[in-house]
């Protein structure tokens, strides 16, 4: 498929797990894609992996306003527009009883997940309107946002919020013409969810997937295939709703 001939794609986060699959399956499609991450050593191994694409890396913190603005410049100044935003980031800083959290895990959950997100589509708005007809955000969130487990609940609190903004700055964004969604994967086999499945005999087979198969309906949702599709929450989890 082509879907993505002369598009421009930001994927945030994506130099493993879920970020990197949608970065790889839209470049593979044809568009052109910036990765980036907080480690300049992820970046550049992500994009040994992603060789004869067209894809570009920067070390990027997406919670601070100052790297998300110089990421956003330089797509500016090589392209002039966006097509799609994915915002992937996310942080899960406490595992267990939430009673016991930190102030600083608490409010580091928030700011990644929550805020920075929110600023980063702000700040990409101009960009996005310079973009096709079909210029698009997607947020990816977590079933946990309306199943939530007590272990991650507050990171769960998060994803809940991102739920309740789709819906709302969706509609606002009509006028603009950018279609803004939001995918929520089960339980998948990536390192920021190792401390959910590994070593965890406990854990069926069934529920557990890959970033490839988050990554091909992401990848629908924001093509042109996806044009009807907006201020949808799309759950993706094999029949296992709850983390």
């Amino acid at each position: 498929m082509n879907r993505y001939k002369d598009k421009v794609c930001l994927v945030t986060a994506s130099t493993q797990g879920i970020g990197f699959a949608i970065a790889k399956r839209m470049a593979e499609e044809g568009a052109f894609v910036y990765i980036c991450s907080r480690k300049e050593k992820n970046v550049k191994e992500a994009l040994d992996k992603l060789k004869g694409l067209k894809v570009e890396g920067y070390p990027c913190h997406i919670g601070l306003k100052e790297q998300r603005l110089a990421l956003l410049k330089k797509i500016e100044e090589k392209h002039g527009r966006l097509d799609v935003l994915v915002c992937n980031q996310a942080a899960s800083t406490h595992f267990g009883s939430q009673m016991d959290i930190s102030e600083g895990s608490f409010d580091k959950m928030w700011d990644l997940n929550v805020k920075s997100i929110f600023y980063l589509i702000k700040e990409s708005k101009e960009l996005l309107k310079k973009g096709g007809k079909q210029s698009n955000v997607l947020v990816v969130s977590s079933v946990g946002g309306k199943g939530p487990n007590y272990t991650i609940g507050v990171y769960n609190m998060t994803k809940a919020a991102l739920d309740n903004m789709v819906v709302w700055l969706a509609q606002e964004l009509i006028p603009d013409d950018i279609r803004l969604n939001a995918i929520s994967p089960g339980l998948i086999k990536t390192e920021f969810s190792g401390p959910l499945w590994k070593d965890n005999q406990g854990v069926p087979a069934k529920s557990l997937g890959e970033s490839d198969q988050i990554a091909s309906v992401a990848a629908t949702m924001c093509s042109d295939d996806g044009s009807f599709v907006n201020g949808e929450n799309y759950a993706v989890h094999g029949g296992f709703p709850k983390l």
